[in-house]
């Protein structure tokens, strides 16, 4: 190695064809398209954030990401609130869900609800999800936490899906999850219901994560003028910007629609 000695360079430098350089992300425009997504999407992370600026041609490693993310004071911040109210003479059942992923769409459904203000008084959200693409099925808004709200958010997703006898719908103790006339449309759909333990928002955890995605990107960010104002931004927000254009991590990086609609792998007649 000869030449190496004489060209003052490492004798390894020979074994490996050099690697092209990546074209430099502009600062300027790094910056501003960071900008415009965490305006639209505040609870990404930067995971989610990379994965977004890589399907649009912007290559950049995590390190100056993240650091560009504090810098522009956009890091996301947990939080956590509840407006579980429970009735102890309404049946409860055990907790059946493990946290376990599905194998496909209507093996898994799981509700819940969150409070919110519109037009100066106090209404509530219902939602209801599929676990699998973890796309969302049903939901209503309503100025009272009552069996009436979860319904109406049931009947949407059954209006829309058609799951088979056995697909396990799982919530918390709620007093609108636990009342005779829920569980009652439950079990005529052949639903097998499950429900969280006490004090435990981990055992309904895809729920609790779907709230703060939800507050920290569209309830916290508007003052709805009436309850009807409210109900057209969230239809809005859980429909078009939820379900078809924000990125899921579980997902790999994917939309709910998408991940639902990719082709499924075919099994392998001869393992």
């Amino acid at each position: 190695m000869r030449a190496c000695e004489l060209a003052g360079i490492a004798r390894s430098s020979s074994y490996y064809p050099p690697r092209p350089r990546r074209e430099r992300v502009d600062r300027e425009r790094l910056t501003a398209r960071v900008h415009a997504l965490a305006e639209r999407f505040p609870r990404y992370g930067w995971r989610r954030m990379q994965a977004q600026l890589r399907a649009e041609g912007m290559s950049i490693n995590h390190k100056p990401l993240r650091r560009l993310l504090r810098e522009q004071g956009l890091s996301v911040r947990r939080r956590r609130r509840g407006c579980t109210l429970r009735t102890p003479e309404h049946r409860v059942y055990p907790n059946l869900y493990r946290r376990q992923m599905p194998a496909a769409s209507n093996r898994v459904w799981v509700a819940d609800l969150t409070q919110f203000w519109a037009g100066g008084q106090a209404a509530y959200l219902a939602v209801v999800m599929d676990v699998y693409p973890r796309r969302l099925i049903g939901w209503a808004v309503s100025r009272s936490p009552d069996v009436r709200l979860s319904r109406q958010a049931l009947e949407m997703a059954l209006r829309r899906r058609r799951p088979a006898h056995g697909c396990l719908h799982h919530s918390d103790q709620g007093s609108t999850y636990t009342a005779p006339e829920y569980l009652q449309k439950l079990e005529r759909h052949g639903f097998v219901i499950s429900m969280s333990r006490r004090a435990q928002p981990l055992d309904n955890a895809f729920m609790e994560s779907l709230m703060a995605t939800i507050k920290g990107e569209e309830i916290d960010r508007r003052c709805y003028g009436s309850l009807e104002e409210a109900r057209r931004s969230l239809s809005r927000y859980l429909d078009r910007l939820y379900n078809r254009q924000r990125l899921h991590s579980a997902l790999g990086y994917q939309t709910p629609c998408a991940f639902e609609h990719q082709p499924k792998p075919k099994p392998n007649p001869n393992p």
